[in-house]
């Protein structure tokens, strides 16, 4: 199980979005489920199940582009881990948008920091 998902790492595509690469987590996952199932000992299975959920998390998250897998939540089911990259991925398109149209906002600190460079510079000009 874990040789599947720790030896042959997956990474998330430079143009690949989140639901994309999930989805290719999940399917190695399902078939590494199927291959592990065991008729009749359903408590067994159960106990793999769970087992599997952590290491497809903690796959999931090890492949995504670093600018997303700095910021996710940790220690959270498989749905919740994704619906936080999902959020995260979304952030950064609005992000990259603002950027490209030159609209980023400015924190107050950054706003403020820049203005006393400016006063700064304006002073120096006079003197």
């Amino acid at each position: 199980m874990q040789e599947e998902l720790g030896y042959n790492p997956i990474y998330q595509r430079n143009n690949e979005d989140i639901v994309t690469y999930a989805n290719r987590i999940k399917i190695l996952g399902k078939q590494i489920l199927e291959t592990c199932r065991n008729p009749g000992n359903d408590s067994a299975g159960q106990i793999i199940k769970a087992s599997l959920e952590r290491d497809i998390c903690k796959c999931f998250i090890r492949g995504l582009k670093p600018e997303i897998e700095q910021r996710i939540a940790k220690n959270l089911g498989v749905q919740e881990t994704v619906a936080d990259a999902l959020r995260i991925e979304k952030e950064l398109q609005i992000y990259d948008r603002d950027k490209e149209k030159g609209q980023i906002k400015i924190n107050c600190t950054t706003h403020l920091v820049l203005q006393r460079k400016i006063v700064k510079y304006a002073i120096e000009k006079v003197m």
